[in-house]
C-alpha cells in the first residue's frame, strides 16, 4: 500500500498536492482515504507522465499466467457394480505453481446418454516434480460403458489439455461359497477400511473483534459411506503461539454425492493472524490428508473526537467518510457444454464486498468467441445478501441465443463508488454433439471374409469438419466388447450436409456366433453420438463357391421365426443346422434330444436335425444356441406360394398360349417369405432355344445380350 503526506494541515493554507512526502508499506493493514478524493484537481501529479511513470514503478511485478497443462490420471479397465471408483495418479503441472490451481471439472457420459456434470476437485499438493497431486473418486455406477473426462483451470480461468478416459461398469457376479472340508466355518475376512479424503472447507481472508468466524463449504468423502465417518479434528494456532485443539465435528450429512457435509465456526478470538488445521477421521482410525487455512482477526477501531480549542474558534473539518475498499473473491461456475442457443445459467455466483452486499453496483461482463473480440455484454445489477454474512452476496446471471464454438466469459464486479474487483474467467462450449450415425452389414458372413461397407454417414450441425472420428467394436452376443484398433477419421460431404465414410475389418480373428457391430461418432470437442448396432452371424465354411448375398439374406430370413405362421411353425419338426467342420452331427443332436437325418445335400456342414413333436420352437431355438459346434440354425416350415399377379399383355392372353400350359405364370412374382423379396432370378441368364425371338420387344430389349446369341436359321 502507498501512502501520500500533505506537508501542512489543510485547514491553514495547505495547497492540496501530497507529494510532499510518499512512502509504500507492504504487509500492513488499516484504513486510509483514497487519494483521489482529497487531492487538488489542480495540482494532480497522477494525471502527468512523470506521475504515471512513479506509479507503475510501485505496482508489484506481476508474473505473466501459464495455463495449465500435462493433466493426467489413471483408471481401470474394468470395475464391478457396488465398487468405487478411484482416479490413481492424478497430476497436473501450472508454471505459476501448484497455488495457482484454482479446480478441474469432471463430466460422465455413459453410453447411448447424455453427458453429466460432475463436483470437480480443489485441493491439490505440490510433489517434488512441480507437479500438483490431486484425488478424486466417483461413487459406485450401475452397470454399462462410461466416459471421464477432466479439464484443468487455473485462477485466472485458463485450462489445460483435455483428458478423456474409458471404463466399464460390470454386473458383480457372485461366487458360490464352496462347502468347507471341516464342519467348523472359515473365520470371515473383515472388509477393507479406506480412509477418507478430499477434506475441504472455506473461512475468509479476516474478520473483526467479535465476529462469528464461520466455516463454508464443509464436507469430507469416505468410499465406505457417510455412516463410517466419525470426526473432523480441528486445531488453531496464533502466530507467535502454539497450536490449540479445538472441538470436533461430529455431525455429517450425506449430499447427493455421497460426500458427508458438515458445520463449524469459532468466536472470540482476539487480533491477530491464525491459522486453523482440520483433519477428518473414521470409525477404524484411519485419516484424512491435513488442511490448513489461514484468516485474520482486525482490532475494532473507534476514531478519538479532537476537543474544541477555545479561542480562537477553528472550523472543525469534515468527518472523513469511511474508506471504501473495492469488491474481492468474484466466483462464478459454468458447465463446460451447451447446445447452440440453450439457456446457459451461470451457477456457484458470489462476490464479497467488505462494505457490505449493498456496496455493490454490477458485474461487468464480457464474452470472446475463440478467434474474435472481446464483447461487452449484459451486466448482473441484483444482488441478494448471505443471510450468514452481509458482506457476501449472490447474483442471477444468464446467457442466451450463443451459437456454436468454444467461448470465454469475463466478469469484473463493480461497487458503487466505481471500485472494481480482479477479473474472473470461465470457459464454455456451445457444441451440439454428431447425430444421426447410420450403417448397413449383411446378416451373414463368413469365416476369414471382411465387414465392409461404404456410404455410410452421420450428420454434424457444425459442419462435417468437426466430425473427428468414428469408433466401432464387435461384440458377441452374450460376451465381452471386441475393440476394433482403427477408428474412421476421413469423411466426405454429401449434398444432404452428411458426412459419408467407409468401414472395413477382418472377421478371422472372431470365433464363428452371433455377433453385433456398434459405433459412436465424436466430433472435436468430446461431443458423442448415440450408439448405432447391426446385428450379424458369423459362420465357418460356405463352400467352394461362397454364398451371395440372395442366399445370405434367405438363410438370415428363414432363421426369424417370428416371420412364420404360428400354426406352421408349431406343426415343424425339422430345422437346418449349421456346423463347425469336424463335429459330429449325430452326438450333437442326441445331447438335445434330436435325430440327425442327414446333411442337406446343398451347403458342406449344414445338416437335418428332428425334434420331438410338440416340442416349442422358441425352445428349440434358446437349446441350439447353448451348443458349442452349433453355428446357426433356422426351421423347414413349409411354405405355400401364390401368385400375386397375372399379366394383362394382349399377346399374352390371346397368343401366348404355351405359357399358360407351361404353368409359368406360377413363377411370376412369387414373394419369398423368408427373404420379403419377390423372386425375379437375379443374376441368372436364360438360354432360349427357338426358331424365332422378338428381341426388339420392349420387355426384351434391356435385357437381350447379343454376345450370347446366334441365329441359326439365318447364320449356317
Amino acid at each position: 500500500m502507498v501512502f501520500s503526506l500533505e506537508d501542512q494541515r489543510v485547514d491553514t493554507g495547505s495547497d492540496g498536492d501530497y507529494q510532499d512526502v510518499i512512502f509504500k508499506l507492504t504487509g500492513a493493514t488499516g484504513k486510509a482515504v483514497l487519494l483521489e478524493e482529497v487531492i487538488n484537481p489542480a495540482k494532480d501529479w497522477t494525471t502527468s507522465e512523470g506521475g504515471k511513470k512513479f506509479i507503475d514503478s510501485l505496482k508489484p511485478n506481476l508474473q505473466k499466467n501459464t495455463p495449465p497443462q500435462d493433466l493426467q490420471f489413471d483408471l481401470k479397465a474394468i470395475y464391478q457394480t457396488g465398487e468405487a471408483i478411484e482416479l490413481t495418479s492424478g497430476k497436473v503441472i501450472d508454471g505459476n505453481g501448484a497455488i495457482d490451481l484454482a479446480r478441474i471439472d469432471f463430466s460422465l457420459q455413459k453410453a447411448g446418454s447424455q453427458q453429466t456434470n460432475l463436483e470437480g476437485t480443489t485441493n491439490f499438493t505440490a510433489d517434488s516434480q512441480g507437479f500438483a497431486t490431486f484425488s478424486y473418486s466417483l461413487p459406485a455406477l450401475a452397470a454399462g460403458t462410461y466416459e471421464l473426462k477432466a479439464i484443468a483451470y487455473d485462477k485466472a480461468g485458463a485450462t489445460s489439455n483435455t483428458v478423456i478416459k474409458s471404463f466399464t461398469v460390470k454386473e458383480a457376479t457372485v461366487t458360490p461359497t464352496p462347502t468347507p472340508p471341516t464342519p467348523t466355518p472359515p473365520t470371515p475376512t473383515p472388509p477393507t477400511n479406506t480412509a477418507p479424503k478430499n477434506l475441504q472447507f472455506d473461512v475468509l481472508p479476516a474478520y473483526k473483534i467479535g465476529e462469528q468466524i464461520i466455516f463454508t463449504g464443509g464436507k469430507v468423502y469416505d468410499a465406505d459411506g457417510v455412516d463410517n465417518l466419525e470426526k473432523v479434528e480441528f486445531y488453531r494456532m496464533k502466530e507467535g503461539g502454539e497450536w490449540v485443539k479445538l472441538i470436533n465435528a461430529e455431525n455429517f450429512i450425506a449430499d447427493s454425492q455421497g460426500w458427508g457435509t458438515f458445520s463449524y465456526s469459532l468466536s472470540d478470538l482476539s487480533a491477530g493472524n491464525y491459522e486453523v488445521k482440520a483433519i477428518a477421521h473414521d470409525k477404524a482410525g484411519d485419516t484424512s490428508e491435513t488442511v490448513i487455512k489461514s484468516f485474520i482477526v482486525n482490532e475494532t477501531t473507534t476514531p478519538t473526537p479532537t476537543p474544541p480549542t477555545p479561542t480562537p474558534p477553528t472550523p472543525t473539518p469534515p468527518t472523513p467518510t469511511p474508506a471504501n475498499q473495492s469488491p474481492e473473491k468474484l466466483q462464478f461456475s459454468l458447465p463446460v457444454t451447451y447446445k447452440p442457443n440453450e439457456a446457459i445459467q451461470l451457477t456457484s455466483t458470489r462476490v464479497f464486498d467488505a462494505n457490505g452486499a449493498d456496496n455493490l453496483a454490477k458485474v461487468d461482463f464480457w464474452l470472446q468467441k475463440e478467434g474474435g473480440e472481446w464483447t461487452d455484454i449484459s451486466d448482473a445489477t441484483s444482488f441478494t445478501p448471505d443471510s450468514a454474512d452481509d458482506r457476501w452476496a449472490t447474483f442471477n446471471y444468464t446467457l442466451n441465443g450463443l451459437d456454436a464454438g468454444k467461448y470465454k466469459l469475463r466478469g469484473i464486479a463493480y461497487d458503487k463508488s466505481g471500485a472494481a474487483s480482479d477479473e474472473a474467467f470461465s470457459t464454455l462450449l456451445v457444441n451440439s454433439a454428431p447425430g444421426n450415425l447410420q450403417f448397413r452389414t449383411l446378416p451373414l458372413y463368413t469365416k476369414g471374409e471382411k465387414i465392409s461397407f461404404s456410404g455410410a454417414k452421420v450428420f454434424d450441425s457444425e459442419g462435417v469438419g468437426d466430425i473427428a472420428k468414428v469408433d466401432f467394436w464387435f461384440q458377441k452376443e452374450g460376451g465381452e466388447k471386441i475393440e476394433i484398433a482403427n477408428d474412421v477419421t476421413e469423411f466426405t460431404t454429401d449434398s444432404n450436409g452428411f458426412g459419408r465414410f467407409k468401414f472395413s475389418e477382418s472377421l478371422s480373428a472372431l470365433a464363428p456366433g452371433r455377433y453385433q457391430l456398434s459405433a459412436i461418432a465424436y466430433d472435436k470437442s468430446g461431443g458423442a453420438s448415440q450408439v448405432a448396432s447391426e446385428k450379424f452371424a458369423l459362420i465357418s465354411d460356405p463352400g467352394e463357391d461362397g454364398l451371395s448375398d440372395e442366399v445370405r439374406l434367405a438363410i438370415v430370413g428363414a432363421a426369424n421365426i417370428d416371420s412364420y405362421p404360428p400354426e406352421a411353425l408349431a406343426e415343424t419338426k425339422e430345422w437346418v443346422v449349421w456346423l463347425t467342420p469336424g463335429q459330429s452331427s449325430q452326438e450333437l443332436a442326441a445331447r438335445i434330444g434330436a435325430i440327425d437325418r442327414g446333411d442337406t445335400g446343398h451347403i458342406p456342414n449344414t445338416f437335418i436335425w428332428e425334434f420331438p413333436e410338440g416340442i416349442n420352437p422358441k425352445e428349440v431355438a434358446a437349446q441350439l444356441a447353448t451348443i458349442g459346434g452349433v453355428e446357426y440354425a433356422y426351421p423347414q416350415v413349409p411354405v405355400s406360394l401364390r401368385l400375386l399377379h397375372e399379366s394383362k399383355d394382349k399377346l399374352y392372353s390371346t397368343y401366348q398360349w404355351n405359357l399358360k400350359n407351361a404353368n409359368l405364370p406360377a413363377a411370376w412374382d412369387i414373394i419369398n417369405p423368408a427373404t420379403s423379396q419377390t423372386v425375379r432370378g437375379r443374376g441368372v441368364t436364360i438360354g432360349i432355344v427357338d426358331d424365332g425371338l422378338e428381341y426388339k420387344h420392349p420387355d426384351l430389349a434391356s435385357r437381350y445380350n447379343p454376345n450370347l446369341s446366334w441365329d441359326f436359321s439365318d447364320k449356317r
